[in-house]
């Protein structure tokens, strides 16, 4: 429905959600994420078609967040990473601090994953400064 309003936000938004409620799913039943990750990347190259950055990001983001998910192995953690820092670009060029922030816990917990401790502190200072300045008291 959002596409055919032309309401990109709402795309990416409710993609980003269904994204994760289908890694959720493959969770509970302790399979791979692969459908997840199928529909997250056939959004993005869509997004990259249509040019909407804010898409992209938000594809980028629900596939960093499959890339948590268990039945992963590190090479799909160091891909989540590298989603995710793609995402944190494009929401700093958009100056989207709210997904700023949603993005720099999913690389936090990443960086956990690989063992980057440091990095997943600074992640998450990061996004606690950003939580903090927008009074977001849920999300610090």
């Amino acid at each position: 429905m959002f596409k055919d309003l032309g309401d990109i936000e709402g795309v990416s938004d409710s993609l980003r959600v269904v994204v994760d409620a289908m890694r959720l799913a493959a969770a509970k039943k302790e399979e791979k994420p692969d459908e997840a990750l199928r529909l997250a990347s056939e959004e993005l190259v869509w997004f990259r078609e249509q040019n909407q950055k804010r898409g992209q990001a938000s594809m980028l983001l629900a596939m960093a967040r499959v890339n948590t998910s268990g039945k992963r192995g590190i090479k799909d953690r160091d891909q989540g990473v590298r989603q995710a820092k793609e995402a944190l670009k494009i929401y700093r060029e958009l100056s989207d601090k709210p997904m700023e922030g949603a993005v720099l816990l999913v690389l936090g917990e990443l960086y956990v994953y690989v063992k980057s401790f440091q990095e997943a502190i600074g992640a998450a200072n990061k996004a606690l400064a950003i939580f903090e300045d927008a009074e977001d008291s849920r999300s610090e």
